[in-house]
């Protein structure tokens, strides 16, 4: 059983850090893989894959008995290898995650490399997150960058802000990368509570000031 621990200990709550642009492209793209993922038939799989001695091996076409290692992998745009299975590519660290686990990903989940290698598929590399929890370990974030701040460079302080669903909700301007840093944190923590914009950024200012 493999369980979610937090991503950094400078933003432990389940938040969506804002990327530079190339992040936001490939956070994009593994997104909309994702959501167009069909789910898999887990049975049909194991019938197909398994992994032997860490790694994944395939039943030989019109075999019963021979298994070969998988070798013939392609990656995709974001580097990620892909295998072929009944017609269609499925990325192999999903089918690493289902053989381990015996089960299928939840449709809101997705897996994390835990150390931002995309194809160091060892089960002790993956675990389960959400889309926001994946995109907090983007290289700039395991380099020590702070989650939801950036520098303004008009103003000479550091920006906050969190996206919730589409929306972008700016937190205000602070004197340090932490002051920005906690203010994410603060609203973060009251994503639950978010109704629009306006009365959100109300919110968070009360607890900031107090």
């Amino acid at each position: 059983m493999h369980f979610l621990a937090p991503l950094n200990n400078q933003y432990p709550y389940s938040s969506l850090c804002i990327p530079e642009r190339e992040g936001r492209y490939r956070g994009f793209l593994f997104l909309r893989e994702c959501n167009m993922r069909k789910p898999i038939n887990v049975n049909e799989l194991k019938k197909v894959f398994r992994l032997r001695d860490g790694k994944l091996e395939k039943l030989k076409p019109n075999s019963k008995e021979k298994w070969v290692v998988v070798n013939s992998k392609s990656k995709n745009s974001l580097c990620y290898y892909r295998v072929g299975f009944n017609g269609r590519s499925v990325f192999y660290h999903v089918i690493v995650w289902i053989l381990s686990t015996g089960e299928d990903i939840p449709e809101e989940l997705q897996i994390d490399h835990i150390n931002g290698n995309r194809i160091d598929n060892r089960i002790e590399n993956l675990r389960l997150v959400t889309n926001r929890e994946n995109r907090q370990n983007l290289k700039d974030h395991r380099d020590g960058k702070l989650c939801g701040s950036s520098f303004d460079r008009r103003s000479g302080k550091y920006q906050a802000r969190i996206r919730i669903n589409s929306n972008v909700i700016y937190l205000g301007r602070y004197n340090t990368e932490q002051q920005a840093n906690e203010a994410y944190k603060i609203a973060c923590r009251h994503i639950p509570d978010y109704v629009d914009n306006v009365s959100f950024r109300e919110i968070i200012k009360k607890e900031v000031n107090k």
